[in-house]
């Protein structure tokens, strides 16, 4: 049965917080006719996976907005183009899977165990473990866009890059256009995947605020005391054996004490809140202020906070990006998930030591030294020098909004 064409461009929408990574683009005029919104309904094995499915099409429809579902659409219609972070990963099982689910197992546990991997991984950038032990899954991560679009392009999540083996080669026969966020980032791309079209690209969704005080609507909703700052802690999710959320389980009990101090919202990514309930039960039980609204504007709620508190990935960077005050917390003393940042030669590993960050060694004076250091007019120039090395100057910015809509209608 051949496809049916449609002149627009899709964006397929993976993941609950997609939602408001592409916020410009779901509230462009319907009027326009350049978009049509795609949500992964694939069933997938992933944990969670399922449930966050469900949850975006709930999301949609609160917003009035028109969708498609992506089992709608695949292999029946074909767009101009098609945006998406690669994120769909609805595992496909097939033999070769099934014989690398196996190999993991044996052989990969085999180069883990006897450090053999790390060896491999200095000399060819690859451990050839097949993602043992951490990271093992029986099904691959599929990628349908070029099924749905005449042009597929890559959408940055974030610019928390992973440098030794960036950009994954398993983006080169996916994706035409890839968009990014910082030079580093488009340079990489163009070294490793020839006869590409790059661009850079501002954050949308972080550009031009609002000039509205949400900060009062914040301090309504939870009911935050006027004359405190505002902290909001932004961990980010551990897809890690035995380490999953303990980002956020290892320093409950040691920051819960700034509540006496600051207004302090935590709201846990994502993924955490649709896998692990404990988790929420464990803040709720030091009574912490929870922001388990999927439907949160980020950009919003980074505006409100005088410190941003995190530990690693994309937060650090939308942080900078908006020129807050950011403390890390650091996760424990040999930590796989550190570890494979480091190895992996991960841009947040790198720039954290210029930043404040927490050990779980400190006591609570020095943690709330730490957080009265943060708010300090020598450390906010830091923040700006750093997000003039990772993004640009003035002189040195990507494709506007308005810039990238006319790049997309002369495709």
């Amino acid at each position: 049965m051949s496809q049916k064409f449609i002149d627009k461009i899709a964006i397929i929408i993976s993941w609950p917080r997609e939602i408001d990574l592409y916020s410009n683009f779901l509230k462009a005029d319907n009027n326009n006719q350049i978009f049509d919104i795609i949500v992964n309904d694939i069933p997938s094995i992933e944990r969670g996976r399922n449930k966050s499915n469900k949850l975006i099409q709930s999301l949609l429809e609160n917003k009035e907005t028109k969708f498609r579902l992506l089992s709608d659409v695949y292999k029946k219609i074909k767009y101009k183009a098609v945006i998406s972070t690669g994120e769909i990963s609805a595992y496909k099982i097939n033999p070769y899977s099934i014989a690398r689910f196996i190999y993991a197992n044996t052989v990969g546990i085999f180069l883990y165990i006897t450090k053999i991997s790390n060896l491999l991984n200095f000399f060819f950038g690859r451990p050839f473990t097949a993602g043992a032990p951490n990271s093992i899954k029986i099904g691959l991560d599929w990628f349908p866009e070029k099924k749905i679009g005449n042009i597929s392009i890559k959408f940055p999540d974030g610019a928390d890059l992973k440098l030794r083996n960036y950009p994954d080669k398993m983006y080169e026969h996916a994706f035409d256009i890839f968009l990014s966020y910082s030079d580093l980032d488009l340079n990489l791309v163009k070294q490793k995947f020839h006869n590409k079209i790059c661009k850079k690209i501002l954050y949308f969704r972080h550009e031009n605020p609002s000039k509205e005080d949400y900060k009062k609507d914040l301090i309504k909703e939870f009911n935050l005391d006027p004359k405190k700052k505002i902290i909001i802690w932004l961990p980010t999710h551990m897809n890690i054996k035995h380490e999953e959320d303990r980002n956020i389980l290892d320093w409950t009990n040691k920051v819960y004490f700034l509540k006496e101090f600051y207004n302090f919202i935590v709201r846990p990514h994502p993924k955490s809140i649709s896998r692990n309930n404990s988790t929420l039960k464990n803040l709720e039980k030091y009574n912490f202020i929870i922001d388990n609204n999927y439907d949160r504007n980020i950009n919003k709620l980074i505006q409100c906070a005088d410190i941003i508190m995190g530990d690693y990935g994309a937060i650090i960077f939308e942080g900078l990006y908006m020129n807050k005050n950011l403390v890390l917390l650091d996760m424990f003393s040999g930590s796989k998930y550190v570890e494979e940042l480091k190895s992996n030669d991960a841009v947040e590993i790198r720039i954290r030591k210029e930043l404040i960050f927490l050990q779980q060694n400190l006591n609570t004076s020095d943690i709330h030294s730490k957080m009265k250091e943060s708010l300090s007019s020598n450390y906010q120039n830091t923040i700006k020098k750093k997000k003039v090395e990772i993004f640009g100057d003035d002189s040195n910015k990507g494709l506007d909004y308005i810039q990238f809509i006319n790049f997309l209608r002369k495709l």
